[in-house]
């Protein structure tokens, strides 16, 4: 399977080719704005590099939230729009799950994960998994002080894992910081959605998972 992986929907443009069980092209750009217009100059980078064209794809795969409102937006419209021209299936993965794919198997060893995003307005979206990356949770939005996470030993990974472990460390529990990426990466996106393949649909089928109301977002300072 030759599948397409990207994201827009945090602090970062990244897109992916999946290809005979691994990635075989990536590029990441850490970015506030601006996703727009880096996005399909970085896709068509990224096949380019790995010799592929848009008639030799077999899926396409984009996250689906939660994080910052217009880049969940840019990222949805271009996979729509690809899979409306192309006739592609398109499977949509959480920012969260994505996160924590990221984190390493020797970080995660005996403990459970907690993925999360800093969504402003002193809230944090976040998920719980276990060590093998099971959810133990549904997504969620909630203030760092008021996220009920589970016992024992935690990675925390994320834009949002230091206020989260601020918080934790107030309660007396054991945590680590994971070294993984803050922002939902394509690479791991192509990871997950090449396991659930079968879940692939229409691009008119995806539907963002916002967890708050839509609100006009401020620049960063």
């Amino acid at each position: 399977m030759r599948l397409l992986a990207f994201d827009t929907a945090g602090e970062a443009c990244s897109a992916a080719l999946w290809q005979d069980g691994r990635v075989v092209s990536h590029r990441r750009a850490a970015m506030a704005r601006g996703h727009a217009e880096a996005l399909i100059p970085m896709v068509g980078t990224v096949l380019a590099e790995a010799d592929a064209a848009f008639a030799t794809l077999d899926a396409l795969a984009v996250t689906t939230g939660p994080g910052s409102f217009t880049g969940l937006r840019v990222g949805l419209a271009a996979a729509r729009g690809f899979a409306l021209a192309l006739k592609l299936p398109v499977i949509g993965v959480g920012t969260l799950e994505a996160l924590a794919e990221a984190t390493p198997e020797e970080e995660r060893a005996g403990r459970s994960v907690i993925a999360a995003l800093d969504a402003r307005r002193g809230e944090i979206y976040w998920q719980a998994f276990d060590a093998g990356l099971h959810p133990l949770s549904a997504p969620a939005v909630a203030p760092a002080a008021a996220i009920e996470v589970p016992g024992g030993a935690l990675l925390l990974v994320g834009s949002g894992a230091a206020a989260l472990a601020a918080a934790g460390e107030r309660a007396g529990r054991e945590l680590r910081l994971s070294a993984a990426p803050a922002s939902p990466d394509a690479a791991f996106v192509a990871t997950l959605a090449a396991r659930r393949k079968e879940s692939a649909g229409p691009g008119t089928a995806l539907r963002p998972l916002y967890l708050r109301a839509a609100a006009a977002e401020a620049p960063p300072p």
